[in-house]
């Protein structure tokens, strides 16, 4: 098959020069916003608690050494793959395991990944629509990443570097860097994450059209985009080892996830872009009629954008072996979202010349009233934070801090109280697990799993029985937030359960074994 050489670029539509979109007013607009994100974001990471999947990460990288680490990864403590624990080691080592430092590896690469956003649609449009897409992953569930302990930060960052690295191959004068730089950008994003690997497909997706168009098939790309891959040599005990855990079920629909990841007022955005793509399929119509060709430099970024929000029904069949489909685990369709709103509000310029220009006040003041409230509230209860479980923490709640009775927490809970509870709290916190003759279903046969190891990783720090050991020790016990199993077990047993408070996951039980 025939190699293509990069591509030509339309003469009417070069790439703008880096002091044509950072130069004069540009360069101090992007140095507010980078001022503003950096500091916002790092009061908010320094202010709120950890939470349940961050306070995992928080013992897993006080470990000893790389070696512990390593050995409590493939024990099933955490499914991320160990290449992102290792930054977070080095930076905890080296500054602490406060929130803000254990954060910092979302803070820092939420920002570059906007600033790259910006680049892609400036370089090719102005630097309105560059503003525009460096502002929408903040309306968006992207944010709330912004500031967490977890990959998807860096999986941001690195979508938008495979993005703008694949349009610079068709680019003669950038193409010698862009192409290693495209396997790294995909490499480094499976290595933080392994489903961060479906990125390849849109930018594939691209290819083929381009292959299509020119009747050549680009191998250089194709081969840069398959070396992304790489990491799974390094990767693959760990790989293999998640495949002896059983997943947490958890899938709730493609709705739902699309919901999740735009929600509110961003839903407003993509039905006026559903306006505009229909507007401008039209008038593309025309123009190639007249013309007989269809600026490819404009069109083939819109389409491959636009495939990137495909990716959650790509996965959508996947999760079906996975048995998890969290909306955080697609979360670069952000990164295509953004660009292809960007790109249409440019090509529907002239028929609504201040749409971009409304869209962008929109967006700035919606991001800047969602800034304030996380300022003010970092743990507000309509995030899922530590304030869900306050009620265990106040000297209040006489029901809880009176009693000196063992208390069975649920999986969140206990993790809470694991990292801020009082001493005596953590002494009299339990997790059961159902015992291993017991039927149970697969959500609970991964929660055994998943404490063995955990308490295996943290010898002497966790509290781990099972249910029927426990029930023969302690006579009298509390519970909240119970595993469905345990209070239909304890009820089958004939056990004496009475409420004894109302609190916020529900109510405080207390159980005398008979």
């Amino acid at each position: 098959m025939k190699m293509s050489l990069p591509a030509l670029q339309d003469k009417e539509a070069s790439p703008l020069r880096l002091r044509q979109i950072f130069g004069g007013r540009y360069l101090w607009l992007l140095l507010l916003y980078s001022v503003l994100l950096l500091s916002i974001t790092g009061i908010i990471a320094a202010r709120r608690h950890l939470w349940w999947d961050e306070i995992e990460v928080y013992y897993v990288v006080i470990l000893p050494n790389l070696k512990a680490v390593w050995h409590a990864l493939l024990s099933g403590v955490d499914l991320q793959p160990p290449t992102y624990y290792l930054p977070l080691y080095y930076l905890v080592k080296w500054f602490g395991a406060s929130s803000f430092v254990l954060r910092s590896i979302a803070i820092i690469p939420y920002w570059l990944a906007t600033l790259v956003l910006y680049v892609i649609v400036a370089r090719r449009t102005t630097a309105l629509y560059g503003f525009v897409a460096m502002l929408f992953p903040s309306l968006t569930l992207a944010f709330s990443y912004a500031f967490e302990a977890r990959p998807y930060g860096l999986v941001l960052l690195f979508t938008a570097c495979a993005f703008l690295f694949w349009q610079l191959t068709h680019e003669k004068q950038y193409r010698r860097f862009a192409l290693p730089a495209l396997a790294l950008s995909v490499g480094a994003g499976f290595a933080v994450h392994y489903i961060a690997c479906l990125v390849a497909l849109p930018l594939l997706t691209g290819e083929a059209i381009l292959a299509v168009r020119r009747r050549a098939f680009d191998f250089a790309v194709f081969l840069a985009l398959c070396c992304g891959a790489l990491p799974a040599i390094f990767l693959l005990p760990h790989i293999l080892a998640l495949g002896h855990f059983p997943a947490p079920i958890s899938n709730p629909g493609l709705a739902g996830v699309y919901n999740a990841l735009f929600f509110r007022p961003v839903l407003l955005s993509f039905v006026i872009s559903a306006a505009l793509a229909v507007r401008l399929a039209l008038a593309r119509e025309i123009h190639s009629d007249r013309k007989g060709s269809v600026n490819e430099f404009q069109t083939l970024p819109l389409a491959v954008a636009g495939t990137f929000l495909l990716v959650p029904c790509t996965y959508y069949p996947i999760s079906y072996v996975t048995h998890v489909y969290y909306p955080r685990y697609v979360l670069e369709t952000v990164i295509g979202a953004a660009i292809f709103l960007a790109l249409l509000l440019h090509g529907a310029r002239l028929t609504f010349p201040h749409l971009a220009s409304a869209l962008l006040v929109i967006f700035i003041a919606i991001v800047a009233l969602d800034m304030v409230k996380r300022l003010r509230a970092p743990d507000d209860l309509g995030w899922g934070t530590f304030a869900e479980y306050a009620e265990l923490f106040n000297p209040g709640t006489k029901e809880l801090t009176a009693s000196q009775d063992p208390i069975v927490l649920g999986p969140g809970a206990y993790l809470v109280v694991l990292r801020y509870g009082d001493p005596h709290l953590v002494r009299r916190s339990f997790y059961l697990l159902p015992n291993s003759h017991w039927s149970a279903a697969g959500a609970f046969l991964f929660q055994r799993d998943y404490y063995t190891a955990f308490e295996t990783a943290l010898p002497g720090r966790m509290q781990i029985a099972d249910y029927e050991s426990f029930i023969h020790r302690y006579h009298h016990f509390q519970i909240y937030e119970p595993w469905p199993w345990l209070l239909n077990r304890l009820l089958a047993d004939g056990q004496d359960l009475k409420i004894q408070a109302f609190l916020e996951h529900g109510p405080l039980y207390s159980v005398v074994v008979k």
